[in-house]
């Protein structure tokens, strides 16, 4: 009952949950997973969604997605890596989005 009340105070986690739901089944989209993602929960998503719907494989992952695509280990690298991911999202809005994301 009370994860109920979070849901309804933060109706962008049952959004997320629902839309992306349907794409992802793991990593589990746990609402507190959510609120403050840490970096391989963000990474594991990346990977879902370049392999069930192609989205970044060139950009994050060089043309290919492996079984085990390597996780970025220095801060630096999961910067240019969250960089990337930003960058292809933008490019995948409509243009005049793209505008408001920045």
């Amino acid at each position: 009952a009370a994860e109920d009340a979070e849901v309804a105070a933060e109706p962008w986690i049952a959004q997320t949950q629902q839309n992306l739901g349907q794409l992802i089944t793991k990593p589990r989209l746990l609402a507190d997973r959510l609120r403050k993602p840490p970096f391989r929960f963000l990474f594991d998503i990346a990977v879902e969604l370049a392999r069930q719907r192609g989205f970044g494989v060139a950009e994050l992952f060089g043309g290919e997605v492996g079984a085990k695509p390597a996780v970025p280990n220095s801060r630096d690298d999961k910067v240019v890596f969250l960089e990337k991911w930003i960058a292809a999202v933008v490019a995948g809005l409509p243009s005049h989005a793209a505008d408001l994301a920045l």
